[in-house]
């Protein structure tokens, strides 16, 4: 990726998937699944089949686009000013996000669950905040996770001084898409967490990687571009199954196993052959018709992509407001909470992300921008 020209597919596919994990997190927040949620309320349980087939692939697709807009960066950055934009543009924010808004998230969770199991009117004001900013961390995991990356695709840089890797993959066949899908599949066993299982360090740095190596060169996605019908039909397809493999047989089995968590975002679910062949040929299918469909932008799309990050760093708490208010103030049936939910967290995140974004202190801690989001989200430059 050499010219500076932008690519607005890239940007495209960055913001829609964003606006995808808002939905989500409105759904998520009412699962029947036995997922743990902020809200002790059973939702419709037919709606949680948004979330089998969307989980094993969004935050996956935005680490390979995060790795192609490294690439394009690195091509007119120094990797010390890369490494620094990265600490400005996500490492603070992950912090100050949390430390500003995070209490929200913790304060609605400890309203239906206790985690102070009655003894909350005993421990000091500033010490709740904290334990209610720690347990409000919300979505702001994939910044943190997204510096990691960051850092250790320096540290392969650094290795590989004669840049062999990139020549090699530069050079991949298409065939070398099956290699890769191995993989996409071992680094799903790799460096995850335990207990806070969102941490799968090895599969979204993997993805990374080769959204850097393999996704940033133009003749792997005329290639991809080629078969597209193929991958689109195969992505429908395994999205069937897969959605007919969670209710058919992980449902029956969280079901039987009660002392078991079996549900769709377990780590057995998640590194089930099945799952991660689906999440592999979802990506190639986004990838083959990105550049011909996606390859696009108006007023709305440049808006977005400006705001993407700030939508989705600040959606999550404006999601807990408006969830609260609706069961709680307004006592509104389920059915309609989700409706609610969307459209009252889509216009409060809005109206906050302009004022976040107007103000020179906090937009830069919250969004690692200067104010009014001006970022280097401009003609030619991806970040």
């Amino acid at each position: 990726m050499e010219s500076r020209e932008r690519k607005y597919y890239l940007d495209n596919i960055r913001w829609m998937t964003v606006i995808l994990v808002m939905v989500y997190h409105v759904v998520y927040i009412f699962n029947s699944q036995g997922v743990l949620s902020n809200f002790s309320v059973q939702g419709i349980e037919l709606l949680d089949g948004f979330l089998y087939i969307v989980y094993p692939w969004f935050m996956t697709i935005l680490f390979v686009v995060a790795g192609v807009c490294a690439r394009h960066a690195l091509c007119f950055r120094t990797q010390k000013e890369f490494i620094r934009n990265r600490f400005k543009r996500l490492l603070v924010p992950s912090v100050f996000v949390i430390l500003l808004f995070g209490w929200v998230s913790g304060w609605v969770t400890d309203y239906y669950t206790d985690l102070f199991q009655g003894n909350g009117a005993e421990i000091p004001g500033v010490l709740k905040y904290l334990i209610y900013c720690m347990t409000g961390v919300g979505p702001m995991w994939f910044a943190r996770e997204l510096f990691l990356a960051s850092v250790v695709l320096l540290l392969v840089l650094k290795l590989d001084k004669k840049n062999r890797l990139c020549i090699l993959c530069d050079r991949m066949k298409w065939w070398g898409f099956v290699l890769l899908f191995f993989s996409f599949w071992c680094s799903a066993f790799l460096l995850n967490t335990p207990l806070i299982e969102v941490y799968r360090n090895g599969i979204y740095v993997n993805c990374f990687l080769m959204g850097y190596y393999v996704f940033s060169n133009e003749r792997h996605l005329e290639c991809l571009e080629k078969v597209r019908t193929f991958l689109v039909t195969g992505a429908v397809i395994c999205m069937a199954g897969y959605y007919l493999y969670i209710r058919l047989i992980i449902e029956p089995q969280a079901t039987d196993n009660i002392m078991t968590t079996v549900a769709y975002t377990s780590k057995s679910v998640l590194q089930h052959p099945f799952t991660n062949i689906y999440a592999w040929v979802m990506m190639l299918a986004i990838f083959s018709v990105a550049r011909k469909w996606l390859n696009f932008h108006n007023g709305f799309s440049t808006f977005m992509t400006r705001a993407n990050f700030g939508y989705y760093s600040l959606h999550y708490p404006c999601l807990m407001v408006v969830a609260f208010l609706t069961l709680e103030k307004l006592h509104l049936p389920i059915g309609a909470c989700y409706a609610l939910n969307l459209f009252g967290m889509m216009l409060l995140t809005t109206l906050l992300y302009i004022v976040v974004s107007g103000l020179p202190v906090v937009s830069t801690l919250v969004l690692g921008t200067t104010p009014r989001g001006k970022t280097d989200a401009g003609k030619g430059s991806h970040s």
